[in-house]
């Protein structure tokens, strides 16, 4: 079976190779000299020509504005070219059919739904389709944005594995890229490592491109087959990312998707698939009865998140129902697991310097010593985060100590929670909202508690809240609002966000915890000067920690 399928799939490219090209000319292997097609020997040692052949297709003019210039790789349906547009002197990727296939009207019809369906997407992460036809040759063609970057199973191979960070920070844009199919009823059904290539955006981030839509299913509005494309029970995609259902050829929703992006997820997390056999039809057997091992086993030596593993496990469900029914809910999981402080930190300041924000004299100097700081401390400290769980249990425990241990507990409001001594309780507040602030002379940091009567959900206040923020000067959002789980036992719920902003000329930081019911919604804020960030976190952890609520 090994063998057969092997010599089938070199077979196809083989043929496919050979169909798009012509022989030129000969060339002597031992000497390299050129000779027309009709001699069969070299004429200086009489050794036996090779035959020298061409893409056709290469410096080709299509649609009168895209010229091929090269071929970049070569799939079981098409060839991809690099191409140059010429009114806009800019490249473009162009996707050819092979000759061979274009007397397979099913094959015609799925690269016809692909230019469709993808052009109807417009979406950051996801390759914009430009244009599409036909050759004269009758090869139907796809132009789509030329993407100068690596895809993400060739820097898996070089890395062997990536950082927890990275990955959730990649699948959450995967996550977006997908949601803009899905919201279209498209179903991508090849997601692996090799369809999503990194770019760099314009602010210097790492950006993710979902391609290569050609196995897509167009699905109608009620998940239904809007397309009969494929023969009842025909199986497509790549076996090491096929989801149970894809093994089966049953019919396929945004789930079967959401189990793919797991394996994508397992496979960067570890190096390795997340079931491997010694051929397709084990691993398909093995992603319809076995679970995968775990990542710790697999990679001890790796620090993966607790809340990371048990998002990817759950995308890794055998029954649809039991995963994530929608990359949106997939998207918010991710969002919650946890992100090192240095890594923030330095969102943070990539986001600022986008900004490009012009404050003149005193103000912009402050601003910029302050920024070198934080850069210089994001270096200093990068290997104390990867202890990050350990030092900030040891720097609770120095709160504690440098309070003597004295801790007050304060209760109002239907929320309670201790504090220690060294922060003073504010009287005379002026804004009926606040039910306390505690404020440490020493490093400046306030700590509030606010009631919200609004008939609002915690996550809707938060957007709320956030909009009335942005209109603070130099506004650098460092961590989306995401949900998070806090108080005693972390038997609380609630969504927290973080950014930056300038204030009395320095740059201070401020995280909001929003938590409660409609009418009875709390926000607990944290803000601090970026000079007392580790003080700050400190006690707002003790906070987080010892918070009940009972309204």
């Amino acid at each position: 079976m090994k063998r057969c399928l092997h010599y089938s799939v070199n077979q196809d490219k083989m043929d496919s190779l050979e169909s798009r090209t012509i022989a030129v000319s000969k060339i002597c292997p031992l000497c390299s000299k050129e000779f027309a097609l009709d001699a069969d020997r070299c004429r200086e040692d009489g050794t036996l020509l090779a035959v020298v052949k061409r893409d056709p297709l290469i410096g080709r003019l299509v649609a009168e504005r895209y010229k091929i210039l090269e071929a970049v790789g070569i799939g079981g349906f098409s060839t991809v070219y690099k191409g140059s547009q010429i009114n806009l002197h800019r490249f473009v990727a162009i996707k050819v059919l092979h000759p061979h296939l274009v007397a397979s009207p099913e094959k015609i019809r799925r690269f016809q739904q692909e230019a469709e369906a993808i052009s109807k997407i417009v979406h950051h992460n996801v390759a914009a389709v430009i244009d599409y036809g036909v050759l004269a040759e009758g090869q139907p063609y796809l132009i789509m944005e030329y993407l100068d970057g690596k895809n993400l199973a060739e820097v898996i191979q070089e890395a062997g594995s990536l950082a927890p960070e990275r990955i959730t920070s990649l699948m959450i844009q995967a996550c977006d890229g997908l949601s803009a199919a899905h919201t279209s009823n498209l179903v991508h059904r090849d997601i692996k490592p090799a369809n999503m290539v990194l770019v760099t955006a314009e602010d210097g981030s790492e950006r993710l491109k979902v391609l290569d839509f050609g196995l897509a299913k167009v699905t109608s509005p009620d998940g239904s087959a809007a397309e009969h494309l494929t023969q009842t029970g025909e199986v497509l995609g790549t076996p090491a990312y096929m989801s149970p259902e894809q093994c089966m050829g049953t019919p396929l929703d945004g789930r079967s998707d959401i189990y793919s992006l797991g394996c994508v997820m397992y496979t960067a997390l570890t190096g390795k698939h997340a079931l491997e056999a010694e051929n397709s039809f084990d691993i398909m057997n093995k992603h319809l009865n076995v679970r995968p091992v775990s990542m710790a086993k697999i990679r001890p030596d790796l620090k993966i998140p607790p809340s990371l593993q048990k998002i990817v496990y759950k995308s890794l469900e055998k029954e649809p129902a039991d995963r994530y029914q929608t990359v949106t809910e997939l998207k918010n999981d991710l969002l919650g697991v946890p992100v090192p402080i240095t890594t923030r930190i330095a969102r943070a300041w990539r986001n600022f310097r986008a900004e490009s924000i012009t404050t003149k004299g005193r103000r912009a100097k402050k601003l910029r010593n302050l920024t070198i700081v934080l850069v210089l401390s994001l270096v200093v400290s990068d290997f104390a985060t990867r202890e990050f769980a350990a030092i900030k249990e040891k720097e609770r425990q120095a709160a504690i100590a440098d309070s003597q241990n004295k801790f007050a507990k304060f209760s109002g409001g239907g929320v309670s929670f201790e504090y220690p001594q060294i922060l003073s309780l504010s009287s005379n507040l002026k804004d009926k909202e606040i039910i306390c602030r505690l404020a440490h002379k020493k490093d400046d940091i306030i700590i509030e508690l606010k009631h919200f009567t609004k008939d609002l959900t915690p996550l809707e206040l938060a957007n709320e809240q956030e909009k009335y923020h942005k209109v603070y000067d130099a506004f650098v959002p460092s961590q989306t609002i995401h949900p998070v789980k806090f108080g005693k036992d972390s038997a609380l719920e609630g969504y927290q966000t973080t950014f930056a902003c300038l204030a009395r000329d320095l740059m201070t930081v401020e995280t909001h915890t929003y938590f409660g019911a409609p009418k009875q919604l709390r926000k607990f804020k944290l803000r601090y000067f970026a000079k007392d960030r580790d003080r700050a976190n400190q006690l707002y952890e003790s906070f987080l920690k010892t918070v009940e609520y009972k309204p």
